[in-house]
């Protein structure tokens, strides 16, 4: 009987999580699909070209920078003791700091590079919207990596 219980509750916990997580990714989703009318009305095609551009190398280098670090945290998280995981954490959020600052520079000066050769011509701007891709490179990999224990421990109400 009491099996029973339990089980109830591991499936009521798995099914609030999954919804946690699914609203997680649908939220901000729903958000750019209601923003994008208001932004259509007020961007130029020249704006759109500039957030399209800077978004798109976003998108492509974020995942390699957290790619590989995450990915061993969460093989060993449930092979070594608390202790342990706590060092292995620590080292890891240096690393992600590190790495992704590191490779923010070499994002930038590969598209300052490519951009000046292949597109002299564009009058698109790079130096303020590429700060911010930057930035988002630098604290994406921190916020996935937080995002990422939070699942793997079942604080999905955080």
């Amino acid at each position: 009987m009491q099996t029973e219980s339990g089980d109830r509750i591991l499936k009521k916990s798995l099914v609030r999580d999954t919804i946690y997580y699914l609203l997680a990714s649908l939220i901000p989703a729903f958000l750019l699909v209601l923003i994008n009318p208001l932004l259509a009305q007020r961007l130029s095609p020249y704006d759109y070209a500039i957030i399209g551009y800077i978004s798109s190398f976003a998108a492509i280098v974020t995942p390699i920078v957290t790619f590989m670090l995450m990915r061993y945290y969460f093989v060993t998280y449930f092979k070594v003791t608390e202790e342990k995981r706590a060092e292995i954490k620590t080292a890891i959020l240096h690393s992600l700091i590190l790495v992704s600052l590191a490779l923010s520079f070499i994002v930038v000066s590969l598209i300052s590079i490519y951009h000046y050769i292949f597109n002299s011509e564009s009058e698109i701007s790079l130096f303020p919207y590429l700060i911010l891709l930057v930035s988002a490179i630098w604290f994406g990999a921190i916020y996935t990596f937080q995002l990422s224990e939070f699942k793997i421990q079942r604080q999905s109400g955080k």
